[in-house]
């Protein structure tokens, strides 16, 4: 079971999964998927587990009115604390 805080003002919560294996840089990752949009609450249970000597990731933004935060930062193209995007997650 996944367990977060929920950022000041957030009304839903959204949730990214990905294999560590592939950890994405960038845009995406290739086998990102979203557990949750829309989500509640401050729980979820993933119902997979990964595969032997592999781990998943996993990043959680807040949602408000006037709509979602970023998945948090990273440096992209030498530029430094670009917002981190989802190609799969509203």
């Amino acid at each position: 079971m996944l367990h977060w805080n929920v950022a000041a003002g957030a009304t839903d919560s959204a949730v990214l999964r990905g294999h560590v294996r592939s950890l994405p840089v960038g845009r995406a990752g290739a086998d990102e998927r979203c557990l949750a949009a829309n989500l509640g609450s401050d729980t979820l249970t993933d119902p997979e587990l990964p595969t032997s000597g592999d781990a998943f990731w996993y990043l959680v933004r807040g949602v408000n009115a006037l709509g979602g935060g970023p998945y948090g930062f990273e440096g992209l193209h030498g530029v430094p604390a670009a917002p981190r995007l989802s190609a799969t997650c509203p």
